[in-house]
């Protein structure tokens, strides 16, 4: 009777063992966002990196889930980050103090410096050498890509100084007359939380894995196109990372270039 009696009490022991773990699981469960099988991919790589359309959102824990091609994925933003956004409003809306980035093609160039250099085929309207012509396999008068474009491009960052003309002051304190036109696009960035995503619309991410394969965000946009998106994606993640000239030019990396060249200098004993 009494070994009955110890069976009986140590499975009722085991039971309640078992209901208060189920209901610890329970409760941690419900406390973060839904997550789909792990992922096998390398902390910070392709798992990282989130794009694709707005399903649903979880404001409690400030989570978002993203359907991409590769299935749906959910996606945490840690407190403090933000969602990027491009918002497209009138020329009227500027207001100086802004800071605006302006791209486009130069209608005039203040010089500094003029040389007259010798002519050749490469220089424009210069007449060709004896028998020159098009490479092979490229139409005559477009050359090799991404030479003899037909337009410069330039880009600006700096401050509305005006409106009534657009005038931007640079950095350096030059002024730049800004020329506009109705087909000249006027958007603003701005920050926005969860609660302001709309299903459907179009998002992108990149951050961290954790173990239930939720992705921590440290960059997250949104916008009306995949194109509009992925732009606003590489826009946000130079303007992080310092880069402000093109690649290759000075400000190509934080800091500029390595004293020396590329590779901090000559061996000693000079070439090989």
């Amino acid at each position: 009777m009494k070994r009955t009696l110890e069976k009986a009490a140590w499975a009722f022991a085991g039971s309640v063992i078992t209901l208060g773990i189920a209901l610890t699981c329970g409760v941690a469960t419900g406390q973060q966002p839904p997550a789909g099988p792990p992922g096998q991919g390398r902390p910070g790589g392709a798992r990282g990196f989130v794009t694709g359309t707005v399903v649903q959102t979880d404001l409690q824990h400030n989570a978002v889930q993203v359907n991409t091609p590769q299935g749906q994925r959910w996606v945490q933003l840690p407190q403090g980050v933000m969602i990027t956004k491009r918002e497209t409003i009138a020329l009227k809306d500027l207001a100086v103090g802004e800071t605006i980035t302006v791209g486009g093609v130069p209608a005039e160039i203040l010089a500094d410096s003029l040389e007259i250099v010798p002519a050749s085929p490469a220089t424009p309207g210069a007449a060709a050498a004896p028998g020159a012509g098009a490479a092979p396999g490229v139409p005559a008068g477009q050359g090799f890509p991404g030479r003899d474009r037909p337009q410069v491009r330039a880009m600006v960052t700096g401050t509305v100084a005006g409106v009534n003309p657009l005038v931007v002051t640079g950095p350096d304190g030059a002024k730049v007359t800004i020329i506009t036109n109705e087909q000249t696009k006027v958007s603003r960035r701005k920050q926005i939380g969860v609660q302001e995503l709309v299903e459907g619309e179009h998002f992108a991410a990149f951050g961290q894995p954790d173990a239930r394969d939720v992705v921590q965000a440290r960059t997250a946009v949104t916008g009306a196109s995949q194109e509009d998106v992925q732009t606003l994606m590489r826009e946000v993640g130079r303007d992080a990372m310092g880069f402000r000239a093109p690649r290759g030019g000075e400000g190509g990396r934080p800091g500029g270039r390595r004293p020396g060249g590329a590779r901090g200098g000559a061996r000693g004993g000079g070439a090989r």
